[in-house]
């Protein structure tokens, strides 16, 4: 374990032995969670292999359908919101 600090602009160093242990470089992305007032928990994520794994699980469903149902339910909420504009 080894203390670190933050820069003007909000940056973190990480010490160059955890970044080599965990294979971190400069285009390592990172999700920031807050888990209470004073922790906060960096998790290194590979958007590439997440967007493999959405596209694996979501290979047999038809999204057009599922964005032509939001849409016209979108639509149909805003008729009834507003149907003054659409008489």
């Amino acid at each position: 374990m080894e203390i670190t600090s933050i820069d003007k602009v909000g940056r973190v160093v990480l010490p160059k032995e955890t970044r080599k242990r965990l294979g971190i470089t400069e285009k390592t992305k990172f999700l920031v969670a807050e888990v209470k007032e004073d922790t906060i928990v960096l998790k290194k994520i590979d958007v590439e292999a997440m967007a493999k794994r959405l596209e694996a699980d979501l290979k047999d469903v038809d999204l057009t359908a599922i964005f032509r149902k939001v849409r016209d339910e979108t639509n149909e909420k805003v008729r009834r919101a507003y149907p003054e504009i659409f008489t």
